[in-house]
């Protein structure tokens, strides 16, 4: 075994057995050693650890632990214990308790009957002729049973009452006003583990909308030029739809808010007439306008920091202008998007004497200042710290300003970001970012200090566009002799990039569900003012999943070629394994290598890794995974071919700042020089 091998065992040893104690040790807020007040007890939960039921009703235990003569909430904790049980599964679980106060501490002893965990084996719906069981399914908001949630879906009286009331609403909004829903009926053997389901549906007749009569006095204070979609006769001799006429008013009550009426009285009456063959509904909307009213003046109210001029600015509403409520939709979209405002409310306040209005954005401002310091290890950097300070509203501007500056065994760098969000004016950004780094690689040792300035904009809710210029100097020592006719010394590179970024995931440090995309090109060339002329292209797909509670796959997919006339600098080069690539490799030792077994890199690689995660304890999950991937000398090779491989599994311990995790991957096929599996302590998800 290796120095290396036999250090990084040691490491990923000591820290599986810090997890250990940690989640054995004292639960967040006791001292080690404190006596518990009460001595909880669960009996017969044969299919919960205490902990989780604990869980259930933490806040009735804690508030007994406090006042042990008030009994209610025992009680209260048994019925929540009931409940959960019958929202599991288990329709004829019973909870009770007794206390023997005689003891010391004073116990409590919940005693629990589960019975028997019921699921539906077969789901069926009679007499809808109309709506499609497949239109109605869904509907049914349901637990499924098995691994994965891929089961029969458990039997839970409450979902089924649900599901019942939706189907009568999904009638009802369709125009069928008499349908009545019968069921659930319910076939099961006494304590058996399966009921089969049944709903009758009598639907009735189908309600034809005859008329809608729309006061003209609503219409006519709408410009004509937009009064698109107010044509009533269009709704007219065709199926009676709650939501068809709902969106009507909708709509009408919007453009005259957009037209200058701020306060629109609208009531809609719906006549039925059962007795006509079909049913027949006739609609009347009217109300009352309001009065017609102006804008006096905006004012800005709570921005302790933030100038005026900068709200300002993205309020597109002019005093004397009529009211418009998408304007200051609008107005109130951009205020949020500069990330400068926790909340912002709109106020409207009569003028007296003037037929206008006073509108006043009422901000709360954020916290501009952040001050934060993150701790980690990696498998390959060992450990490793970052220390950030920010001021994201500089000078009460807009602009922002972040130092970050980063340490680990094997690196140590420091960057300086200032970006002014609105450049112009407009809803493009301009940032500019100046670095030095210093990185131990395997085969040498590099220092790069760079400078980049870059333009951004949001094109839409998830995606972003950035096109800029940077320049680097990049200066290689301590190269491997292997080497030496790879790595250039001291050489300058000048770039322009474009950048389209894509990520809808609910969260970056721990993604359950969404999407994310990258597509980065760089050109370099002398006339840029560098020394080196190529074009890089580098792709990033991923996507997560949450199959069951907290049972998430997670897919990513990394791609990259580079073309270049010449010798490419090894600084320059795709390398491949490590912790968040092919894990059973170690950092950049999958690829090309030199007759001493030294990485060289290669102008192109790929990288395809799926992973999937489950709950084990607590804050401890557990992984899956199989990664591939290649590199590739020339890009004139580019493709899949000559690709390795790891399959493993991991323990992932989470915390605020991300899990620490534990990953164990195998080479299933290595070659002379390979190790069979490789390990991998570090922070954060591989992708």
């Amino acid at each position: 075994m290796s120095e290396r091998r036999r250090v990084s065992t040691w490491c990923l040893l000591l820290a599986v057995a810090g997890l250990v104690l940690a989640c054995k040790g004292p639960q967040a807020g006791q001292e080690a050693g404190a006596q518990q007040d009460v001595d909880w007890r669960f009996v017969g939960d044969d299919s919960y650890h205490d902990f989780e039921l604990r869980r259930v009703v933490e806040d009735q235990l804690l508030d007994f632990e406090k006042q042990q003569d008030r009994e209610s909430l025992l009680v209260d904790a048994a019925s929540d214990l009931a409940d959960h049980y019958e929202a599991e599964g288990f329709p004829e679980a019973r909870v009770r308790y007794r206390i023997e106060r005689e003891r010391r501490p004073v116990r409590v002893v919940f005693e629990i009957e589960e019975g028997p965990r019921v699921t539906i084996a077969d789901m069926h719906l009679r007499g809808n002729r109309s709506l499609r069981a497949a239109e109605l399914l869904p509907l049914w908001s349901r637990k499924r049973s098995g691994l994965l949630g891929t089961g029969d879906p458990y039997f839970v009286r409450s979902e089924l009452e649900s599901f019942r009331m939706s189907i009568r609403a999904r009638y009802r909004d369709r125009g069928f006003l008499d349908v009545e829903v019968q069921g659930p009926h319910v076939e099961r053997e006494a304590k058996g583990s399966t009921a089969r389901i049944a709903y009758d549906i009598v639907e009735g007749q189908r309600y034809v909308l005859v008329s809608l009569e729309v006061d003209q006095d609503l219409l006519d204070a709408v410009p004509e030029d937009a009064r698109a979609g107010l044509d009533a006769s269009m709704l007219a001799l065709k199926p009676y739809e709650v939501l068809e006429l709902d969106a009507y008013r909708n709509r009408l009550r919007k453009l005259l808010q957009d037209h200058g009426y701020p306060a629109p009285s609208l009531r809609l009456e719906v006549k039925v007439r059962r007795e006509a063959k079909p049913g027949e509904v006739r609609a009347s909307l009217g109300g009352e306008a309001g009065p017609r009213r102006r804008i006096h003046a905006v004012e800005v109210k709570g921005n302790d920091r933030t100038a005026h001029r900068i709200i300002r600015r993205r309020i597109d509403i002019e005093a004397g202008s009529w009211y418009d409520a998408s304007k200051i939709d609008r107005a109130v979209s951009a205020l949020y998007l500069t990330g400068l405002f926790a909340r912002i409310e709109v106020q409207r306040e009569a003028v007296p004497g003037h037929d206008a209005d006073l509108i006043t954005f009422v901000v709360e401002e954020n916290e501009a200042r952040e001050v934060g310091a993150l701790v980690g290890y990696g498998s390959y950097e060992l450990a490793r710290a970052k220390l950030f300070l920010a001021d994201n509203n500089l000078f009460g501007i807009g602009q922002s300003m972040r130092l970050t500056g980063k340490v680990s065994q094997r690196s140590y760098g420091a960057d300086l970001t200032w970006r002014e969000p609105s450049l112009f004016a407009s809803e493009t950004g301009l940032g500019v970012t100046a670095a030095i780094a210093q990185r131990e690689e395997p085969s040498f040792t590099d220092i790069e200090r760079s400078l980049a300035i870059a333009f951004d904009r949001r094109l839409f809710e998830a995606t972003q566009l950035r096109f800029g210029y940077a320049i680097a100097r990049s200066d290689g020592s301590d190269i491997d002799v292997s080497l030496r006719n790879l790595v250039v010394d001291d050489y300058l590179v000048s770039t322009v990039f474009s950048e389209l970024a894509y990520d809808d995931r609910d969260s970056r440090l721990f993604p359950t569900r969404g999407k994310r995309a990258l597509l980065r090109f760089e050109l370099a060339d002398p006339s840029l003012g560098g020394d080196l002329r190529f074009q890089r292209v580098n792709l990033q797909l991923g996507f997560n999943a949450e199959l069951a509670e907290r049972w998430i796959v997670s897919v990513a997919v990394q791609s990259g070629a580079v073309w270049t006339k010449g010798n490419l600098p090894v600084q320059e080069r795709f390398f491949n394994g490590g912790n968040a690539t092919v894990r059973s490799f170690d950092q950049a030792e999958l690829g090309p290598k030199t007759l001493l077994g030294t990485p060289t890199g290669g102008e192109f690689r790929n990288v395809l890794g799926a992973e999937l995660r489950f709950p084990i304890f607590g804050p401890l999950e557990g992984a899956v995974f199989g990664d591939a991937g290649n590199v590739g000398r020339a890009v004139e090779d580019f493709g899949f071919d000559d690709l390795r491989y790891a399959i493993g599994g991991g323990l992932r311990f989470v915390l605020p700042i991300g899990p620490v995790r534990f990953d164990a991957g195998v080479n299933p096929n290595p070659r002379f020089g390979e190790d069979d599996y490789t390990l991998h302590l570090s922070v954060g998800y591989p992708f």
